[in-house]
């Protein structure tokens, strides 16, 4: 089969891959039921443990995927992560489960997705847009199918048994996918493709992490995707609180709110990611601040009763978000090419690291400060204001080009 065609297979098949790394966004599914089994009052340190490692683990996890190839990789990873699991449901201390579930699940999910989206681009360097916002997508979705079955295999078998069957069957459903991930060809051009001719600027030339850090463009960069991830960040932590503080919603009720931004996050990811490859990826990604700008203002806005405008705020803020996600790994490729890409994208991802533990952390404090949401909301008008200003400056900076323009 032609490898064009192929790469369709390759790319469902990443997409089976990243449904199956969503452990680490159910966490909360997991956390009560555990620490009832350990005896202990809080969990929250495990997942803490996990956010800051997350960019350090792309970047090693690239720099050895760019010399082995992406199936051993992948396959070693799959068992890790899939031990991970059942051994985070063994687990007899809250030291042994930092052990299994921060460094075994949310190690294994980090490189996993991080080599899942580079391969994904990767194959699409006609649709790197396109090819990022599904496989993130996919990804975005994995929390919505992981916690409903988590949730009925706890009440039916146990937090122990649920904790070893869904590490089995993702052990074995990565493990079948691998066997469909083949290398991308070197020198891959699709079918009927022209790749763009290298430019002056730098655009669709390969640079390696050392190179790119010697640029403008990657600190233009890696400071937007903070300004454009913080918003979302600070909301997926404080979502069901401030529904039930700010609209009064019941708990129900406030539930919903967290799908609706689960739901409007994989769809940024996916429509932005796609729309990238038609406007440039700088466009998409000023319609998705925009986006945010706007969510943020309707939750300003809300009183009690305002459930509507709540949830249109609440969705606005999560396709923003998921705007970034989805169109920032075709936008790296772009700036400082494929060649490098695991490891270029694991060092901007830093960016958003960052953000996933300060933006959480301001909203905690400053509600517990003022028993208000509206400092923490204007915080983040100003981050998604600060990012469009980033847009701007990129736009000057590297000029009016078809890509990322």
């Amino acid at each position: 089969m032609d490898f064009t065609k192929k790469r369709w297979i390759v790319l469902a098949a990443c997409c089976m891959i990243n449904l199956c790394l969503g452990m680490t966004y159910s966490w909360s599914v997991f956390a009560g039921h555990l620490a009832e089994k350990l005896n202990v009052a809080d969990l929250s340190i495990i997942y803490a443990i996990a956010v800051p490692w997350t960019p350090l683990a792309m970047i090693v996890g690239g720099y050895v995927n760019e010399r082995i190839g992406p199936r051993k990789l992948y396959a070693i990873l799959g068992v890790w992560y899939g031990l991970g699991i059942v051994a985070s449901g063994l687990v007899a201390s809250t030291g042994m489960l930092i052990i299994s579930f921060s460094f075994g699940v949310g190690l294994g999910s980090c490189i996993l997705y991080a080599l899942i989206v580079n391969s994904s681009v990767k194959l699409f360097p006609d649709k790197r847009g396109l090819a990022g916002g599904i496989v993130t997508a996919t990804f975005g979705l994995s929390s919505m199918i992981v916690s409903p079955i988590a949730s009925n295999l706890i009440l039916r078998r146990g937090i122990t048994s649920a904790f070893i069957i869904i590490g089995v069957v993702f052990t074995i459903i990565i493990s079948a996918c691998v066997m469909l991930v083949q290398p991308v060809p070197s020198g891959y051009v699709p079918s009927g493709w022209t790749p763009p001719v290298s430019a002056a600027n730098g655009i669709w030339v390969d640079k390696d992490w050392k190179q790119m850090i010697r640029t403008r463009s990657f600190y233009i960069m890696l400071f937007l995707f903070a300004s454009g991830t913080f918003s979302g960040m600070m909301l997926i932590s404080q979502a069901s609180a401030m529904a039930q503080r700010v609209p009064l919603m019941r708990i129900e009720m406030a539930a919903m709110m967290v799908s609706a931004l689960a739901l409007s996050n994989t769809a940024g990811r996916l429509v932005c990611g796609a729309l990238s490859d038609r406007i440039g990826r700088i466009n998409a990604l000023t319609v998705g601040l925009f986006s945010t700008l706007g969510g943020i203002l309707m939750l300003m806005l809300c009183g009690p009763g305002d459930y509507l405008l709540f949830g249109l705020g609440t969705s606005l803020v999560g396709f923003g978000f998921g705007a970034f996600l989805g169109v920032f790994p075709g936008f790296c490729s772009d700036r400082f090419g494929l060649k490098y890409h695991s490891t270029n994208y694991g060092v901007l991802f830093t960016g958003y690291s960052v953000v996933g533990v300060v933006g959480p952390s301001i909203a905690g404090r400053m509600y517990h400060a003022t028993e208000s949401y509206d400092r923490a909301l204007a915080v983040a008008a100003l981050f998604s204001g600060f990012g469009l200003l980033l847009t701007l400056v990129y736009r000057v900076a590297n000029g009016h080009k078809k890509v990322g323009h």
